[in-house]
């Protein structure tokens, strides 16, 4: 398990604030394309029942994600946001360079498999 310095938790934090925020951005323009394409659709009730479903899988998906989030989980959910592709190679170069080979060694690592 890693262990993060107080500088590096900062790091963390400021990172898991960003994913969280470019995760909510894509989420709210595909709901923006949902809605344009299903605006004139036939059945609304269907529509709407498909809207509630994606935003209830995403509600459970950023819970699952940042939900009672402590400073042991930081490192962890940084490397997922990282190979998820929400941060980017530059994003993570915020850290000192211990952690972002770290980061980078870990994302190499679970795309081999």
């Amino acid at each position: 398990m890693i262990e993060l310095t107080k500088s590096q938790k900062k790091t963390a934090r400021k990172l898991i604030n960003l994913g969280l925020q470019r995760e909510c951005a894509k989420f709210m323009q595909s709901t923006k394309d949902f809605m344009n394409k299903n605006t004139s659709a036939e059945d609304a009730h269907d529509a709407y029942l498909k809207l509630y479903d994606k935003v209830y899988q995403f509600d459970k998906h950023i819970a699952r994600r940042y939900d009672g989030m402590s400073g042991g989980r930081y490192y962890i959910t940084v490397c997922y946001l990282y190979y998820d592709g929400v941060l980017t190679d530059e994003d993570i170069r915020e850290f000192d360079d211990e952690i972002y080979n770290k980061l980078k060694e870990d994302k190499e690592f679970f795309l081999k498999k």
